[in-house]
């Protein structure tokens, strides 16, 4: 049974993006975005290497900044603040706050090597939140339980597998207990068995959370699986998007039909 999921309109949107620019000298990678995300919502970007899908991941990270346009996060600006009649850049004590709300897991683990994996999941939370030692230790525990690393949480990120670290990695992002979720390829610097390992600990969060959740992916059975809806994108710009359904099954873009012909005969 295919998913019913509408585009939110504006007024109902967790995230928002409008006519959003992000360049790089002359490369355009965003390219006039509008955007709309719905709380709870599970969406997968997806589309060629270059796209801008992991651009909207890393400004919602606050990790890059944008040129032009706004980004709204639960209503409130993401990097801009108003001051008058105009918009100047946000204060970093702001930016923080609105910050707490997101977590991304990037392609590489981006675990601390000197840290078990246990020290790499309570570091945000005692430093950040501010939790006592043992309030972050029985939230990790519970983590590693979830993504089935309860015996790993002693062990150093070079005795694990990558698909373990990932798993860690996902972990650390739930620790901070995010609104939203980020995932960035996180497959792809995975060896091929271990990635069933990962995009199954993902699956569950999208079928038990009600956390909202943006997934770049060239994984097109895990997309039609765990996503509400599908944007495909080139060139910085949104080609089509709808249920995973009709995307797959039945796309209108000629563009679209060409790169999932090419991505699912691989």
């Amino acid at each position: 049974m295919e998913r019913s999921s509408p585009v939110p309109d504006a007024a109902s949107s967790l995230i928002r993006f409008r006519q959003v620019r992000k360049s790089y000298g002359a490369l355009t990678v965003l390219d006039d975005l509008d955007l709309d995300i719905a709380e709870g919502e599970k969406v997968a970007i997806i589309g060629p290497s270059g796209s801008g899908k992991t651009t909207i991941l890393r400004l919602l990270m606050t990790l890059e900044r944008y040129d032009s346009g706004t980004i709204e996060v639960g209503g409130e600006l993401l990097g801009l603040r108003r001051q008058g009649d105009r918009l100047v850049p946000d204060t970093e004590a702001h930016l923080r706050q609105v910050r707490k709300q997101i977590g991304m897991v990037f392609q590489h683990f981006n675990l601390f090597p000197h840290m078990t994996a246990l020290q790499n999941v309570i570091e945000a939370p005692i430093r950040v939140l501010r939790l006592s030692r043992a309030e972050a230790e029985a939230r990790a525990r519970d983590l590693f339980a979830m993504v089935g690393l309860q015996e790993k949480a002693a062990s150093y990120p070079r005795h694990l597998s990558g698909g373990q670290q990932q798993r860690v990695a996902i972990a650390r992002a739930l620790a901070m207990r995010p609104r939203i979720m980020l995932f960035d390829e996180v497959t792809s610097a995975l060896d091929p068995e271990l990635v069933g390992e990962v995009l199954q600990v993902i699956r569950r969060l999208a079928k038990e959370s009600g956390m909202t959740m943006l997934i770049v992916t060239h994984e097109m059975s895990f997309a039609r699986d765990v996503a509400d809806r599908i944007i495909f994108m080139e060139k910085g710009r949104i080609v089509e998007e709808g249920e995973p359904g009709v995307i797959f099954r039945e796309p209108r873009s000629e563009r679209t039909r060409a790169f999932l012909k090419a991505v699912l005969e691989r």
